[in-house]
């Protein structure tokens, strides 16, 4: 604890493959990175910001709070997202708390750090490590419509609390409402 400010675990799995991209995004914007899975996989996905080790004593770097939520993307549904986990964390380094595992077919994972440094140090490396490879691709956020709203409508839907309106009669209305289901300090109101 005297010469040591962190310590670091590191998880290694018999034949697990490693893959990376690097992307930035500037102060107010998000990326987006797009998961390729052809056969099924178990994983880990970690956001890493820049290691303070690496940034001269003067420039007074530090870590930013990093949002990461996670989906399914199936184009041909009516919500083409299916939320399936998400983490906040202020660190280098912001992995999904446990591995997971996927099923063949396309992900998206939705990025947003919030650069304390005006953008000089907004570069990232989204990292996956897999029993079976991943091709990642960073994609246009554009690309994507309303895609936090879609992934946090996915969250409400499948893990929170409804609150419905039958003794009212109307048996198709429900109301979900939370401020820390999506796991990333996104609140939500959804009816």
């Amino acid at each position: 604890m005297n010469y040591f400010m962190s310590t670091c675990i590191c998880k290694i799995h018999p034949n697990y493959g490693f893959n990376s991209i690097k992307t930035f995004h500037n102060k107010g914007e998000y990326s987006l990175i797009k998961l390729t899975v052809n056969s099924k996989t178990e994983a880990y996905l970690t956001v890493s910001q820049l290691n303070q080790r690496w940034v001269w004593r003067n420039e007074n770097y530090e870590a930013s709070l990093c949002k990461f939520i996670f989906a399914k993307y199936d184009p041909t549904k009516e919500n083409p997202y299916e939320f399936i986990n998400a983490t906040c964390w202020l660190d280098e380094d912001t992995t999904l708390d446990s591995h997971l595992e996927l099923e063949p077919g396309e992900y998206i994972a939705y990025i947003e750090i919030d650069w304390f440094n005006d953008q000089k140090f907004n570069n990232f490396v989204f990292k996956s490590y897999s029993d079976n490879h991943i091709d990642l691709k960073v994609e246009d956020p554009h690309s994507h419509q309303e895609i936090l709203e879609n992934m946090l409508k996915s969250c409400a839907v499948k893990n929170s609390k409804r609150k419905d309106y039958t003794e009212k009669g109307h048996k198709d209305i429900f109301r979900c409402f939370s401020v820390t289901d999506s796991k990333c300090e996104y609140g939500f109101l959804y009816y």
